[in-house]
């Protein structure tokens, strides 16, 4: 059996406040996946909330590294986007660009290796974009997809599954 390619989750970040850590909550349902998180902040205020996230992640996950990297300039995900990809090492790394305000369930991360084929497809995942989770519904319903509560994001370039060699 072929072992699943690793994948390098760039994650550009900006006035985090909570969301990094709602991120890194529904990021540890896949802690058995092999993913490297690399998250780019450009502000040291960024940098100290996603420090202090990543140190309760990386005593419960004591194999996973993430890497913090610090990005020049005025934020921008193009330049967040850049600097994680700097940090990739391999042409043939598979990379996924999220945006920190996504949940992802571990089933995904097949899609992403499946979906994306080095020098031919780089795969854009069609997300469900939730209007306000806090008055989306209550308990099981919160995860139910449902007309009122949010929209299908068909052409968002926020969320892409690439390998590294396309990229460059």
């Amino acid at each position: 059996e072929i072992s699943p390619k690793r994948i390098n989750v760039i994650l550009p970040i900006e006035n985090c406040d909570n969301q990094f850590t709602e991120f890194i909550a529904t990021y540890e349902e896949s802690a058995q996946e092999k993913l490297n998180l690399i998250a780019v902040v450009f502000s040291n205020r960024d940098a100290k909330l996603v420090e202090m996230a990543l140190q309760g992640f990386t005593k419960r996950h004591p194999h996973a590294r993430p890497t913090v990297v610090t990005g020049s300039g005025e934020f921008s995900v193009a330049r967040a986007v850049d600097a994680g990809m700097q940090v990739v090492r391999s042409k043939d790394d598979l990379v996924f660009v999220a945006d920190v305000g996504v949940r992802i369930k571990p089933r995904f991360w097949q899609s992403c290796r499946t979906n994306a084929i080095p020098r031919k497809r780089v795969y854009f995942p069609v997300a469900f974009s939730v209007y306000d989770s806090d008055y989306s519904g209550t308990g099981a319903d919160k995860t139910t997809i449902r007309h009122w509560n949010g929209q299908w994001a068909f052409y968002s370039v926020r969320h892409v599954c690439i390998h590294k060699r396309d990229y460059d």
